[in-house]
């Protein structure tokens, strides 16, 4: 999973500053601050989302509570749009974890000859390609269309400045 660590600087001496009470109406706004980020990451993620459907991209959730946020896909093909499929796969180092989850998972020949027979038809592709496209899938793979990772790289910029500034507003009370 991708994760972000932030370092704050001045807690320690914003915590001997403001007492239990103080500690914890920062701690609230902190709070707050992950929360809007996480949503950010949602929103620059749906953004990105290739749609056919709209499915994967009506998929995507943030879920959390106090320090812990997490945006996922439950789309069980949001990895393989994320990532890319046989030697078309592209992996940021940040998200080693999360992709190893998803290697050498595959769809049921069923399940994948259903969704490219439903896409073909959407897409007005005549029936008899269905086995070039599948036999074309199935050995080259599909391009990544990353969605999640850029929507996190892009939601958490602003991030640790943005709490430094919490923790500066009160150290400078």
């Amino acid at each position: 999973m991708a994760k972000i660590s932030l370092k704050i600087k001045g807690l320690d001496e914003l915590k001997k500053k403001l007492g239990k009470q103080g500690q914890e109406i920062v701690l609230i706004e902190i709070r707050d601050e992950i929360e809007i980020s996480a949503n950010k990451v949602r929103n620059e993620a749906i953004k990105r989302v290739p749609v056919d459907q709209g499915y994967l991209r009506n998929s995507i959730t943030v879920e959390g509570r106090d320090m812990l946020w997490i945006v996922y896909a439950s789309a069980g093909y949001a990895a393989y749009q994320e990532f890319g499929t046989k030697s078309k796969v592209e992996i940021p180092a940040e998200m080693q974890e999360v992709a190893s989850q998803f290697k050498g998972k595959k769809l049921s020949e069923g399940k994948f000859k259903e969704a490219i027979a439903d896409w073909m038809r959407r897409k007005g592709i005549p029936e008899e390609a269905l086995w070039p496209i599948m036999a074309k899938l199935m050995s080259v793979g599909v391009n990544p269309q990353p969605f999640m990772y850029p929507g996190f790289r892009q939601g958490t910029k602003n991030l640790q400045k943005d709490i430094d500034n919490i923790i500066n507003r009160y150290l400078n009370k």
